[in-house]
């Protein structure tokens, strides 16, 4: 006869049961995983106007005949007239006028400084008086 235990004295036989085990536990855990990311997928890349549509009655479900208890009924004794006027009321709301710049005091001293250019400026236009005028210049060469 042949023994399954070899010069080590390992039983291969329980080794491969063991290792049997272990991949049928990998194996269920793969596929829940597989399920979990497919229902995951679905919710972020699947439609977003899906909508529960329930399946025809199961017949083969069982009914639990359980009474539905009786609703009270009830009965008006007496009743009153209640009226009310509401009026509503508009605020008119005023404007908010806005300060704008504060003005300087008057205390202060006022210099008006014009300055004028180094350069030869004719042909420029010039700025009086709020509106632009164009200064046409020449010079007469003198020899």
């Amino acid at each position: 006869m042949l023994s399954m235990q070899g010069a080590s004295g390992r039983d291969y036989k329980s080794l491969y049961e063991q290792q049997l085990q272990a991949y049928d536990a990998l194996q269920i855990t793969v596929i829940q995983l597989q399920q979990q990311l497919a229902g995951l997928q679905k919710m972020i890349f699947g439609s977003k106007h899906e909508r529960f549509i329930p399946s025809a009655v199961n017949t083969s479900q069982l009914s639990l005949d359980i009474q539905a208890e009786t609703t009270a009924s009830c009965s008006v004794t007496s009743a009153r007239l209640i009226s009310y006027t509401k009026t509503n009321v508009a605020v008119e709301q005023k404007p908010i006028s806005h300060p704008g710049r504060m003005k300087l005091p008057e205390n202060l001293r006022r210099e008006e400084i014009i300055i004028e250019p180094g350069e030869d400026i004719s042909g420029c236009k010039k700025w009086e008086n709020r509106s632009l005028k164009c200064w046409n210049t020449s010079r007469v060469n003198c020899m």
